[in-house]
């Protein structure tokens, strides 16, 4: 039986060595003919230790059995975007056994910063509760002053910024915070276009300092309170005042996912059909800027017997002039909807837009 062949074209074996066919060594299985042939000599003479078959199972070799390595197999990291890669090897009498060591790769840090702003988006972090445990287990926050004071140099991972960029001050900041984030987040409607204090945008700021303060001499301060985006790149966006605690979990948890962010591009007017809230436009004539602005309130105000004063941003899919349209025969007062669209959001390039759209129809209005 000396060189001779068994098996089939895609499993062949061999006794006594490799096959003369095929030089590779493979495996036998237990119940491989030969191997019991050869395993039931060996019962018969019991003095002598059991026969080391080339590519048998649990293959003895010099009386010992080759054990396999207790060391981690394979690692899987928690950052996405950084490869499995080869550890190293480890070297045993016998053979070469190639092995993953287990590397404890360091969580993805966050930094969140405040520039000018309430603090609202801030503690809406804080106020996740139960998500805010899960959200430790997954990343460090080694800068969060309104959460701690002990602090830990960058860089970081993601950066969260909350506020509009009013001092110049901030605009040097913002600039650092830059650079020592890989990854940037503007967060809530302050940083995305200016917020409430981007109300001083149309008017003179200096007048209103003047009237606020009893010295606006000792105040240091910007003409303009403008979005993050105006200063810095911004790698997203998250609109709301304040924000939605399940907006921010859906972005953290994408890019900790390495996928794509899913925010709906639905407006406020679609979350007023599925929670089944009465329009208020033509239930009772109120102006509401909830066909425009993009959804994620859950129609707060419209739930309440109020219009939307557009907190969450201009939608994606606005029809700006249909809306100006429908805005201006239902003012209560001259004015309301210019108003209306320079609020919250009102610093926003699409609001500043629909804005000179009202203007225009006022002057054309006037001049008839």
């Amino acid at each position: 039986m000396d060189g001779t062949c068994w098996g089939s074209a895609d499993v062949v074996l061999s006794f006594q060595g490799r096959c003369q066919k095929d030089r590779r060594a493979y495996l036998r299985t237990r119940d491989h003919d030969p191997l019991c042939h050869l395993r039931s000599l060996s019962q018969a003479n019991s003095s002598k230790p059991d026969l080391r078959i080339p590519g048998a199972e649990h293959e003895m070799r010099a009386g010992g059995l080759r054990s396999l390595s207790a060391r981690t197999l394979l690692y899987l990291q928690r950052w996405t975007g950084i490869p499995v890669q080869q550890i190293g090897k480890h070297i045993q009498r016998g053979g070469v056994l190639m092995t993953l060591t287990p590397k404890i790769n360091p969580k993805p840090k966050v930094a969140v910063y405040k520039f000018s702003s309430c603090d609202g988006c801030q503690l809406t972090l804080l106020n996740m509760e139960d998500e805010l445990l899960d959200l430790v287990a997954a990343v460090d926050i080694p800068y969060f002053l309104e959460a701690t004071r002990a602090v830990e140099p960058g860089p970081y991972n993601i950066g969260i910024v909350e506020g509009s960029i009013t001092t110049p001050h901030e605009m040097e900041r913002i600039k650092e915070v830059r650079a020592e984030c890989k990854f940037l987040i503007s967060l809530g409607t302050c940083a995305t276009a200016g917020g409430i204090q981007a109300l001083r945008n149309f008017t003179k700021a200096s007048d209103l300092a003047e009237k606020v303060y009893p010295h606006p001499e000792y105040l240091q301060y910007l003409d303009t309170a403008t979005a993050i985006s105006e200063h810095v790149p911004v790698d997203l966006e998250i609109w709301g005042c304040p924000v939605n605690k399940a907006t921010v979990l859906e972005a953290l948890s994408a890019l900790l996912m390495g996928r794509r962010v899913n925010f709906p591009p639905s407006p406020v007017c679609l979350e007023c059909k599925r929670r089944g809230i009465v329009c208020v436009v033509v239930s009772q004539g109120i102006p509401c800027m909830g066909p425009v602005v993009h959804g994620g309130c859950g129609a707060l105000c419209p739930a309440n017997g109020r219009g939307c004063y557009g907190c969450y941003g201009p939608s994606s899919t606005a029809n700006f002039s249909s809306l100006v349209n429908i805005l201006q025969p239902l003012e209560r007062f001259p004015g309301e909807s210019l108003l209306l669209i320079r609020n919250f959001s009102g610093y926003a390039p699409a609001f500043r837009k629909a804005a000179e759209l009202v203007l225009k129809a006022a002057a054309e209005k006037e001049s008839k």
